[in-house]
């Protein structure tokens, strides 16, 4: 049976600041960190259209239409038809708008230059059930679409080839993605910052070259931003990435149920990384490659099984912290590589984490797990049985 995700959260952030004891019921931490996800996301705007009535619009971009023009020259509730492709930058400043294209292979917007240039080709700025569907959103100097105090929900869309992130949600905006495939982003695929809250199910988020890799990777959360990946196939190098105190990340195979494909593999570098109080979170995500690393954050691997894409181990430090374990009772447990602690890190590993390399502990730091090991596998930790 699934563990559900918590909705009561009471004394939520004072049980998550508390450190777990040795010997603590895996299950604590587990759903701790669910009521963290659900409790953060229960604050997440909606964004989908209200039922009211809405003047419809067709902007053939092949004939000289413009998005631009039809926003500037239509009040009210509105829904535009995109056909074809429209090279402009596009800002929205309003509520109650869809923007839908019949193919996101063929009806969409191509950032272009422009000076000055804004923040992103598709810009939202405090504005409320926005709806963008069928599209696609291509070679933006900047960012392909960017949301500022809004409320945003993207079906079906395609977001490539875009010059700072693919999607950045920032300042309290959120936005609810469905079926998105976030591709080529030469800063980040999705970054969720400033408070701004990320949901995003069955997309493919994937940066295909070592060429398109930068320090973000390909999802990210910063600055407090939330963001879970549920039934998602995140790939290629650079993963996803916490980077500091109230951000969290996940790519979450179990909580919802769907025919979604949903995975998380590299060829290159870290497939998860926490920094400076951020969490980022790996739930049932099954064989995935690609190295874990917690400096200062904590990374949670429950339900995987990694298989290093090389030479390099985990790495814990820095006060940082992994926990492992199953991500549903019964289900397959955690399997980790070569894993290394270093200046004052720790581990927690549960529901009998399998080593399939070594776990070496140094420069105060430590480890406890609820199942013994050979001795051969484990190295300075003090708390691990042998």
């Amino acid at each position: 049976m699934r563990r559900p995700i918590l909705l009561v959260v009471g004394v939520l952030l004072v049980c998550l600041a508390a450190m777990p004891a040795a010997g603590q019921d895996e299950s604590t931490r587990a759903l701790r960190l669910k009521a963290l996800k659900a409790e953060r996301l229960a604050t997440l705007p909606q964004a989908a259209a209200a039922a009211i009535a809405a003047k419809t619009v067709v902007v053939d971009c092949a004939k000289g239409g413009s998005i631009s023009a039809a926003l500037a020259n239509n009040t009210g509730p509105l829904v535009i038809k995109l056909r074809g492709t429209c090279r402009e930058n596009v800002r929205i400043e309003r509520n109650d708008l869809t923007l839908r294209g019949t193919d996101p292979a063929r009806d969409g917007i191509q950032g272009v230059a422009a000076n000055p240039q804004p923040n992103a080709a598709l810009e939202l700025w405090y504005s409320n059930r926005v709806v963008l569907e069928n599209l696609f959103v291509t070679d933006s100097p900047t960012s392909g679409v960017g949301a500022w105090f809004s409320a945003l929900e993207m079906r079906n869309c395609r977001i490539e080839r875009n010059g700072g992130a693919g999607i950045h949600i920032s300042a309290a905006s959120g936005l609810t993605g469905t079926e998105l495939v976030v591709s080529s982003s030469a800063n980040v695929g999705i970054h969720s910052l400033r408070q701004g809250y990320v949901t995003c199910t069955g997309c493919r988020l994937e940066n295909p070259s070592v060429d398109t890799v930068s320090f973000w990777g390909i999802a990210a959360s910063s600055s407090g931003g939330v963001m879970t990946l549920w039934d998602t196939v995140v790939s290629g190098p650079g993963g996803i990435a916490a980077f500091d105190a109230g951000s969290y990340i996940d790519v979450d195979c179990v909580n919802v149920v769907s025919n979604y494909p949903c995975s998380i593999n590299n060829t290159q570098g870290s497939v998860a990384r926490a920094y400076s109080g951020g969490i980022a979170a790996l739930w049932g995500v099954g064989a995935f490659t690609g190295l874990l690393n917690a400096n200062g954050g904590e990374v949670a691997v429950y339900g995987g099984q990694q298989t290093r894409p090389d030479a390099r181990p985990n790495s814990v430090s820095d006060f940082g912290r992994l926990t492992t374990g199953m991500a549903e009772d019964g289900g397959p447990t955690t399997t980790l590589g070569k894993t290394v602690l270093n200046r004052f890190a720790h581990a927690m590993l549960w529901d009998g984490t399998l080593l399939s390399e070594t776990l070496v502990c140094g420069s105060g730091s430590d480890a406890w797990s609820d199942t013994p090991y050979p001795a051969a596998q484990v190295n300075g930790c003090a708390n691990v049985p042998k």
